[in-house]
């Protein structure tokens, strides 16, 4: 690597072996069942459930997993049911995110997800699955415990846009790293499974920060690293995947040349990877040059998490 070539550091999987290592070494044995096989998001869901902070909960898992996943959140006192409808995943707008795809009839062929629900009451549980099929999205949302403006800002947005990440970064920040929504797909842990209305959005960073605190109190050292990452210049979007720009040398107002990126996917890998060097220019939240190259996408933004 030359002086003035992009030192670029692929995704890995390091952090979240840590903290599953760690979670797994001082949870409750339901609890880390339950943790191994649903994930951060659906996991902290589902004890919110339990501790009275939300009706009901959904979680979507791979075919081959649903029947663990009812077992394991059955043992921690809830009321779980498998959804008459299973899901067909699509093809994504951004390389190394999942947000498209299909509700089908349980059973329809190439279904590769399935949906659970769950709750402390059944009868609240099997109306849920009802609503969701009525497509009610701002009652769906309450009944999931999700904050009034998120749901007002998921109601209102573009319905045809499966993916609302871009439409949540109205300026150039800064923002809180806490609140990046990359830091899920570069690191493995997710914490919140709604689109906050912004990365700003206090119920949403108060609702992050409770499931934190809770995976702090069995994995303090994992979570420490975890409040670490987040910071730089996140580039989102169907032409450059994920890429958080976290090493960088500042030439003018948004103007900087990079010399740091951690990428997830082909195409920030090869966009930064040539050896050249970049200078990044954000012209707005979704528009920004790289190089030679314009980004100018509605799906896409370009923002700074500090």
């Amino acid at each position: 690597m030359t002086a003035e070539s992009i030192r670029v550091i692929p995704a890995s999987a390091g952090f979240h072996q840590g903290l599953k290592a760690e979670l797994s070494a001082h949870l409750p044995d339901a609890q880390r069942e339950a943790f191994l096989l649903l994930g951060g998001a659906h996991f902290l869901e589902c004890l919110a459930a339990v501790h009275g902070e939300r009706a009901v909960g959904r979680a979507v898992l791979p075919l081959a997993k649903l029947e663990a996943g009812v077992q394991r959140i059955r043992a921690l006192g809830l009321h779980c049911v498998r959804s008459r409808n299973d899901f067909i995943s699509r093809g994504d707008v951004v390389e190394g995110t999942s947000h498209r795809g299909s509700m089908v009839p349980r059973g329809t062929p190439g279904a590769d997800f399935g949906l659970l629900y769950y709750g402390v009451d059944a009868e609240l549980v099997d109306g849920t699955e009802q609503v969701e099929f009525q497509g009610a999205h701002a009652l769906l949302g309450r009944l999931f415990g999700y904050p009034e403006c998120c749901c007002r800002f998921y109601t209102e947005g573009n319905q045809l846009r499966a993916d609302r990440t871009a439409d949540t970064i109205s300026d150039l920040g800064p923002f809180p790293r806490e609140m990046n929504p990359l830091k899920g797909g570069l690191y493995g842990l997710r914490l919140l499974s709604h689109f906050p209305c912004s990365p700003r959005c206090g119920p949403s960073r108060e609702l992050l920060g409770r499931h934190r605190s809770y995976l702090a109190r069995f994995a303090p050292e994992s979570m420490a690293a975890f409040d670490s990452l987040g910071a730089g210049i996140a580039l989102y979007g169907p032409q450059v995947g994920l890429a958080l720009v976290t090493g960088f040398r500042r030439l003018a107002e948004h103007t900087y040349e990079i010399q740091e990126v951690i990428t997830r996917g082909d195409h920030a890998m090869r966009l930064f990877s040539s050896g050249a060097p970049r200078v990044l220019h954000l012209h707005s939240a979704h528009v920004f040059e790289l190089g030679s190259w314009r980004f100018e996408d509605e799906e896409g933004f370009g923002a700074w998490f500090e």
